[in-house]
């Protein structure tokens, strides 16, 4: 042995014998398995299938060609037979004294044969007699069509037409025969209209294999001429045999397929077939093949199952336990913090600890910072109330002032009782939760104190689904609209001003509607608006940005505040919330 082979083989068995990584064994198990099983299935497969295929794809061959012949040749001696007894009632029978009669017994025939679509009688000079159908040619056409004067030119046998288009996916075949009629007294022709589905049924019931074909051939002008084809698309090879070889058998190779081919003439009719079955294929081979196949590889994963099983189930169960406990806490809605023991591994044990300490100090910090916020949140709901309930207090201590210097005392009363309602719902027990029904209260306070000020100013109107008065809602979000309506919308108004109020339930939300017939606003002030809603550094005091403001501290994302204005139309403000029943 050379020196070079000698050390290419240390190489290799070091290769084998040194510590590799257990992904690199994984691998290179399954590779050696699958290689096994595939040239010991290639072996096998291919020898079984490539000897049952010689020694039955000729015989196989012949007996398919037969029973297509066979077949056909059945089906047209029935049409024959149908054809024959249906003459034999007509040579008993006076068509002339009642052709109702014949109808019916044609009728009836029809009901028996679903293939035959009509059945009609003409007179030798082309004249109907007797029809189940539609007149589809006139008597004077009908004398110059070939079905019909090749019936009257040979008597005693059956014409088969070539199968022709009748209406859109209706192909039809016309067999007409000379009959005698009126107890042998007159003649005619016997005409059965045939659906050509039959013949296609046959073609297309019988597996001729890849690239198989039958094709059916008529002399028309004393040539050959395809009436019927099972493929949509003829090979060139295949026209080539037709028309070279009357009848008999042979084989040829079509686009690499073998096939072997019979050319046979069907029985009475002018017709004949052409049977191309490919023999590189065999039904009962693919199946042996399939057999063989499945057999072999559902023997290779069960080994290769076992095998992969017992090398990688001490390491991999402990890595998929440490995944499916990190994929828990990544697919939970709130932080899941569980204690993680996994595998006796040093170095499993080891990752899996480290990972329980990691989760430990998140959740300190997790909640850490919840504190933090809620603490937050609460003072920035606190300090946002506040901010309203002073500048409210102002503007309606001014009307009452107002009132009063006009001397307008059962008003200024009406309004300290309605400003007494008012306290006793923005207070409402320390609360910043309440019913729907106590908000649209107090808004109905406020209208009624400014309406006694703004006397004949503007009217107002509430449109409130009665189911939505018992859900809850954040206080004091309707009266600030009301105000900036009356103040910027209608407050310098000519004509009289008008104010809607609307609660109604959308889906899972209510929403609430403050309309005003005022001048409205352009469309670039709506979108300084909206963007002064999402910048909280900016600060317009009280109004729709401390509203939005307090609606995305309590709803978040379930809550928004929607601006439509058209301007001398007005201004409809919508406030979206979730509907809620707890206080």
């Amino acid at each position: 042995m050379k020196i070079s082979e000698i050390f290419k083989a240390k190489k290799l068995r070091s290769f084998f014998t040194s510590e590799k990584s257990i992904e690199f064994k994984i691998v290179l198990s399954c590779l050696i398995i699958i290689i096994s099983l595939a040239l010991f299935v290639s072996y096998f497969t291919i020898k079984n299938f490539k000897d049952y295929v010689d020694n039955n794809a000729n015989s196989k061959s012949n007996e398919i060609s037969k029973q297509i012949v066979y077949n056909y040749d059945n089906y047209f001696q029935g049409i024959i037979d149908t054809l024959n007894v249906v003459i034999e009632e007509l040579d008993n029978t006076d068509v002339n004294s009642d052709p109702k009669s014949v109808e019916d017994y044609f009728f009836d025939v029809i009901s028996y044969r679903k293939d035959i679509t009509n059945i009609t009688l003409f007179a030798v000079n082309g004249e109907y007699l007797v029809k189940t159908g539609e007149e589809i040619y006139s008597s004077d056409v009908i004398a110059t069509m070939s079905w019909f004067y090749e019936a009257l030119l040979q008597p005693s046998i059956c014409y088969f037409s070539p199968p022709f288009s009748y209406s859109e996916n209706d192909n039809r075949i016309f067999v007409t025969k000379y009959v005698n009629y009126n107890y042998n007294e007159d003649a005619g022709v016997l005409l059965f209209e045939l659906n050509s589905d039959k013949i296609l049924d046959i073609a297309n019931n019988t597996n001729l294999g890849n690239g198989g074909q039958i094709v059916i051939m008529t002399t028309i002008n004393d040539k050959f001429s395809v009436i019927f084809s099972s493929e949509e698309h003829i090979d060139s090879d295949i026209l080539r045999v037709l028309n070279k070889q009357i009848l008999g058998n042979g084989s040829l190779t079509i686009k690499s397929n073998k096939m072997s081919y019979n050319i046979e003439t069907i029985n009475n009719t002018r017709w004949r077939i052409g049977i191309f079955i490919n023999i590189d294929e065999s039904a009962a081979a693919q199946n042996s093949f399939a057999i063989t196949l499945i057999s072999i590889c559902f023997v290779a994963i069960i080994i290769t199952t076992i095998l992969i099983s017992v090398i990688s189930k001490n390491i991999a169960n402990p890595l998929k336990k440490l995944e499916a406990a990190m994929k828990e806490i990544e697919e939970a809605d709130y932080l899941l913090v569980e204690e993680v023991n996994i595998g006796k591994q040093k170095e499993i044990a080891s990752l899996s600890e480290s990972f329980n300490l990691m989760m430990r100090r998140i959740k300190e910090l997790m909640d850490k910072v919840v504190e933090e916020q809620e603490t937050q949140r609460k003072s920035e709901l606190k300090a946002l109330q506040y901010q309203i309930n002073p500048h409210f207090l102002y503007n309606t201590l001014d009307s009452i002032v107002w009132l009063v210097d006009n001397n307008k005392n059962k008003e200024a009363s009406e309004m300290v009782v309605a400003l007494a309602k008012l306290f006793r719902i923005s207070i409402s027990r320390g609360r910043n939760i309440i019913t729907v029904k106590d908000e649209l209260e107090h808004a109905r306070s406020y209208l009624l104190i400014q309406s006694i000020r703004y006397a004949d100013a503007f009217k107002y109107e509430f449109d409130i689904d009665p189911e939505v008065v018992e859900y809850t809602t954040l206080k004091l979000i309707l009266q600030p609209m009301i105000e900036n309506a009356i103040y910027h919308g209608l407050k310098n108004r000519i004509d009289e001003g008008y104010i809607k109020i609307s609660a109604k339930l959308v889906n899972t939300k209510v929403v609430f509607e403050i309309s005003d017939n005022g001048y409205g606003m352009r469309k670039e002030k709506i979108e300084e608006l909206y963007e002064n809603f999402k910048n909280p550094d900016l600060n317009d005091g009280v109004g729709l940005k401390n509203i939005y403001l307090r609606l995305k501290i309590y709803y978040g994302d379930e809550a928004d505040l929607l601006i439509e204005s058209e301007l001398d139309e007005g201004t409809t403000i919508k406030i979206i919330i979730p509907m809620k029943t707890n206080m």
